[in-house]
């Protein structure tokens, strides 16, 4: 048998879908070159490089002058933020802001509690808790 006999009643079209045409519209999103990419890496990284220079530099200088034990009104004083650091208005929402309110109690309470009992006395206390089960919750043997 031949190929063309399978072949003859395959409609080769689009899939038509109930409802009228969906045309897709928008623009298509150009994808962006390897090159690019590892451009715009490599300067995220050298400016992360600098802040990271620049805030070990203002450390050793601050350790540096506290072992001096001279003071200088002009350390007391706070050097205004730099214009990245400005503080950007609030935008979110009152639930939201709600939201991460209760997020931050709860991871709080969290850390509270974790820190409340040892690793010891959480173990001791599991075992109490396994001791006072009933044998309904053993794990029964296998095999014989």
């Amino acid at each position: 048998m031949s190929d063309s006999v399978y072949t003859d009643g395959v409609v080769r079209k689009g899939l038509k879908l109930k409802g009228g045409e969906l045309a897709v519209k928008g623009k298509k999103k150009k994808k962006r070159k390897a090159e690019e990419i590892s451009q715009q890496q490599d300067t995220d990284r050298q400016h992360r490089d600098q802040d990271r220079d620049e805030d070990q530099d203002e450390q050793h200088q601050d350790k540096k002058h506290e072992g001096e034990g001279t003071t200088n009104a002009a350390k007391d004083v706070e050097r205004p933020p730099a214009i990245d650091d400005e503080e950007e208005e609030d935008t979110r929402t009152e639930a939201e802001k709600a939201f991460a309110l209760a997020q931050e109690k709860r991871a709080k309470d969290r850390a509270d509690k974790r820190i409340e009992l040892s690793h010891r006395q959480r173990i001791e206390k599991f075992n109490e808790q396994l001791g006072q089960l009933s044998e309904h919750f053993d794990i029964p043997k296998v095999g014989g």
